[in-house]
């Protein structure tokens, strides 16, 4: 995989989370809390009922960076953050990605909420934060496989904006390198993403 400095698009992610992880993100602790069989088949119903909306898109660019003390540079920008270049460090390149889940689930949740029904209402946003992370993970896993063939390797984790000194207005680069205006989506005053159930991070590449 060469540098190109052109956004990739990836229209369907194959992924879907598991039933364990949305029950985490509802706040159940399997160690703490004892869900009964009623209660997981309630749950289990609204995800079925709303299955077909679980999608999700992205796009990613990679491009060589040169780190210098807190200063991270490529492509024309120039962050500063001393635990961005930690991350970063020994990395030669890194990787920008989106991964958006779309707005059709979080349309079905805000119409649960208007009808009061807040049950299905938590179970469905919760249904949408798991499946957006479910697609950031088999990105990372997309970029292993690719890596492999150069016997480069990708950093096992991912760094956000607005995770520790690395400020939330690098939403404002995300949003025209990877030009997501293509997936429709809108960055607030505040730097966050609509449709929400959206993931920007930085993958880096070290040998």
């Amino acid at each position: 995989m060469k540098q190109n400095l052109q956004p990739i698009v990836l229209n369907q992610i194959t992924s879907t989370p598991t039933l364990d992880k949305i029950l985490i993100r509802m706040g159940y602790n399997k160690h703490k809390t004892k869900i009964s069989k009623q209660e997981i088949s309630k749950i289990e119903s609204v995800i079925t009922r709303y299955q077909y909306l679980v999608h999700s898109r992205a796009v990613y660019l990679r491009t060589t960076v040169q780190i210098e003390d807190h200063s991270i540079k490529f492509a024309n920008i120039h962050w500063e953050s001393h635990k961005l270049a930690k991350f970063l460090a020994h990395c030669t390149e890194l990787i920008l990605i989106a991964v958006t889940a779309g707005d059709d689930l979080i349309i079905q949740r805000d119409k649960a909420i208007e009808e009061q029904q807040n049950y299905q209402a938590v179970v469905i946003d919760a249904l949408a934060s798991e499946t957006v992370e479910a697609a950031a993970e088999w990105l990372q896993h997309y970029f292993q496989q690719l890596l492999l063939r150069e016997h480069k390797i990708p950093t096992q984790r991912r760094y956000s904006p607005g995770y520790g000194d690395f400020s939330l207005k690098a939403q404002q680069d995300f949003y025209h390198l990877l030009n997501l205006d293509q997936f429709a989506l809108k960055l607030t005053s505040h730097y966050l993403f609509i449709p929400e159930k959206t993931i920007t991070a930085i993958i880096g590449i070290h040998q």
